[in-house]
């Protein structure tokens, strides 16, 4: 075999052995070129394969919804412009047709003429601004989870956050879901304030949102408590600026935020843990310096600090008389004959059903005679 030229197997196997540059039709030497030309032929086979004929009907669909989240909101728009921007037909195939149809979020009207117009539609059509959010939540006494109010409208984030922030709505965390917008909104209903520090304390408010006192309020307040400032010259019935709600500052030194404030309007515990003292907290809150967060401006001077629902020393006392109190009615009307205060339940028996018996109708005697005449 070696007189007829023909190479040893080993050898003939590195002859078929071949390099990616050989099978890409690239040069060797060059190797940023070859570099760029691969880095080319891998997005125009990905460009490829995303083509708009080659996407099923779902893919479509989405894509459709998200262009009308960007551009179909405020106003409709037509169907040949969905089709020019998105670059396929919206008329066809059948499933396409049904399932834009049918979609939560697609509000697909047909004009006079035949055109057919595309708009975006949230899951709460209603709901268009922070006042509009506010009077949806009063129709819903359930609640409404933030997830399906999260793309009613750009800064829907924003506005619900700030009424989480001031106390406007109720929130409670779904420890079911993960993720963001795991809160449930409900509707305040009755506001319940009470003054901190009584009527006799007066607050003075600086310009670095820090309220001056001459009394002690941190039995009453913590950190992260939502709190209602109202202007003095107001509660006088001087037109002022309308009063404003914050919250007890939690900010921390630096940008880290270990503690985060509470979504509710109360905190049940004091932030940083045990050992408070070794929380670095950004503005001091002492027995005459109380550093409070706004959502909106206020201007300085002398005004009222009001708390939601009760002072923290109140609820405290609450919290810690109610372990022993009764739990059950038979419980609780035992507790009141052991102290002397016994009454007496009401008995409801029920009574034994008549039978029904049968009015027998009594004929009236009449005795006929001729004695007038």
């Amino acid at each position: 075999s070696r007189g007829s030229g023909t190479p040893p197997p080993r050898q003939q196997d590195l002859r078929m052995a071949t390099f990616a540059w050989q099978q890409n039709g690239l040069s060797q030497g060059n190797e940023d070129d070859d570099l760029r030309k691969l880095l080319w032929s891998s997005e125009a086979t990905a460009r490829e394969s995303t083509r708009p004929q080659q996407l099923t009907a779902n893919s479509k669909i989405s894509r459709v919804v998200e262009y009308l989240d960007e551009h179909g909101r405020t106003a409709a728009v037509s169907e040949i412009q969905v089709e020019r921007k998105l670059g396929f037909s919206l008329s066809s195939p059948e499933p396409l047709v049904v399932g834009l149809k049918n979609h939560r979020n697609i509000l697909l009207e047909t004009r006079s003429d035949g055109a057919r117009w595309y708009a975006y539609q949230s899951g709460h059509p209603k709901v268009r601004d922070r006042a509009s959010l506010l009077a949806e939540l009063e129709e819903y006494p359930n609640g409404i989870p933030m997830k399906d109010l999260a793309d009613a409208y750009h800064g829907v984030q924003s506005d619900m956050a700030n009424a989480v922030f001031s106390g406007d709505v109720l929130a409670v965390t779904n420890r079911k879901l993960t993720g963001e917008n795991t809160e449930i909104l409900f509707p305040r209903g009755l506001r319940l304030f009470f003054r901190v520090g009584g009527e006799a304390a007066g607050f003075s408010l600086s310009g670095n949102n820090r309220l001056s006192t001459a009394k002690d309020i941190r039995h009453e307040i913590r950190r992260g408590d939502a709190v209602k400032v109202t202007p003095c010259d107001e509660v006088a019935g001087v037109k002022t600026p309308a009063s404003a709600a914050g919250r007890i500052s939690t900010r921390m030194q630096g940008r880290l935020r270990k503690w985060a404030r509470p979504i509710s309007v109360s905190s049940l515990k004091e932030m940083g843990g045990d050992d408070t003292t070794s929380v670095e907290w950004a503005n001091p809150f002492t027995s005459n310096s109380v550093p409070v967060e706004f959502g909106q401006p206020i201007p300085s001077g002398q005004v009222q600090l009001q708390k939601f629902g009760c002072t923290n020393d109140v609820r405290a006392l609450w919290t810690e008389t109610a372990v022993s109190l009764p739990k059950t009615d038979q419980e609780l009307f035992k507790a009141l004959e052991d102290h002397g205060a016994g009454v007496k339940q009401a008995t409801h028996k029920r009574a034994r059903p008549r039978e029904k018996q049968k009015k027998v109708q009594r004929r009236r005697r009449m005795n006929i005679t001729n004695r007038h005449l």
